[in-house]
This record gives structure tokens, C-alpha cells and sequence, in this order.
């Protein structure tokens, strides 16, 4: 697709064109979330209804606070047929066009793997939904409840910008846990297991 050198079987089914024009603030070696949310939305229908099977939180030390505030960000995996995973990772940096390290526009990214450890880079995780073993996903999320999320965010997060105090990646990762959380509450709860036990 020539804008990305990673490649994992996510990217490999949704994507089939350039995504052209691209914003100058979006990564060379990531989607931006509304790039993903439009390649799901165009994708056929046995793909958009992937389900969602994991839901996590991770963090790392921060790059602009000299390790003193953690980075953090959010990784969901996707099932495959013959019961493969895929996973992408979704994060808020501050953009590499700002004047002050603590505030400034945002970019909303999106980096794809097959192997979770690939983009985690064994950061700790800090809480996670994932769906039980030999459990049906069903009425669980889907990569249209995804796309639909990640759409609504792109809408209304970037003009607020990013504010190491205020609308951060700590921000962003409580709301997209939440989001999934409280909107597929009874599917987590009955089919699924929580880390910790009191999320």
C-alpha cells in the first residue's frame, strides 16, 4: 500500500488503496485513526464484523516528561478465522510540529501487529477486558463498533489538541476503555475476564 513498512493480516485484509491525502502531522509508519476507521468501513462485511476479543492498557516511560509521567496507550485484539489473532495498537502523541512539550496539536495513531509482543514491546499492562477461553463472541465488539469509535474520536479530540495535564494518552486510554467496557458491559461480564478483578 506503500505508506507503512509493517504489515500484519489486519492491514492485509482492509487495506486496497492509498489513503491519499494524508495530513502532515500523520506518522510515515502509522495509520491515523480516522484512516483505519475508513478502511474498516469500506471493507466487506465478514471482515468489519471481526470480533473484538481483548481490550488492554499498557504504559511506558514518557518521552517529553524525561520518563517522569508514562506514556500510555491501548491495544485490542482481533479474531481471526482458525482462532488467530491480530492486534493494533492506539495511542495520542503530542505532534512533532509543536513549540511547547507539554501542549500542543495531537495525532491520533494506529500501529498494526500479529504478534501482540510486537507492539507492546512487553511494556506493562495496566488493565484489560479480554473474552474467556472457548467463549462466543458474539454480541460482543466487532471492528464496525471500533471503526465507530475511533470515527467519533477523530471528529472531536483534535481540536482540543494535547495537553500533557489535561487531554493526554492517559486520557485517551481511560476513554477508549471505558467506551468499551461500559457499552459491552453484560457481554464482558458474562463471557469474559477482567484485569484486575475490580475494573
Amino acid at each position: 500500500m506503500g505508506i507503512l513498512p509493517q504489515s500484519s493480516e489486519i492491514l492485509n485484509l482492509i487495506i486496497t488503496a492509498e489513503l491519499l491525502p494524508r495530513s502532515e502531522l500523520a506518522p510515515a509508519d502509522r495509520l491515523t485513526f480516522s484512516e483505519l476507521a475508513q478502511s474498516i468501513r469500506t471493507a466487506p462485511a465478514s471482515i468489519r464484523t471481526l470480533p473484538i476479543i481483548f481490550v488492554g492498557a499498557f504504559h511506558t516511560p514518557g518521552k517529553h516528561t524525561g520518563g517522569i509521567l508514562s506514556h500510555q496507550y491501548v491495544v485490542v485484539g482481533v479474531q481471526l478465522s482458525g482462532g488467530r489473532r491480530t492486534y493494533v495498537r492506539l495511542e495520542m502523541f503530542l505532534a512533532h510540529t509543536a513549540n511547547n512539550a507539554l501542549a500542543g496539536p495531537c495525532v491520533l495513531a494506529c500501529q498494526t501487529a500479529d504478534d501482540c509482543a510486537a507492539i507492546t514491546h512487553n511494556h506493562p499492562q495496566t488493565c484489560a477486558l479480554e473474552l474467556a477461553a472457548g467463549a462466543d463472541p458474539a454480541g460482543g465488539p466487532s471492528l464496525d463498533a471500533l471503526a465507530e469509535l475511533l470515527a467519533l474520536v477523530e471528529a472531536r479530540v483534535p481540536a482540543r489538541g494535547y495537553g500533557a495535564l489535561a487531554h493526554n494518552c492517559t486520557w485517551l486510554t481511560d476513554l477508549l476503555v471505558f467506551v468499551f467496557a461500559r457499552r459491552f458491559r453484560e457481554h464482558w461480564l458474562a463471557r469474559g475476564t477482567l484485569t484486575p478483578e475490580n475494573t
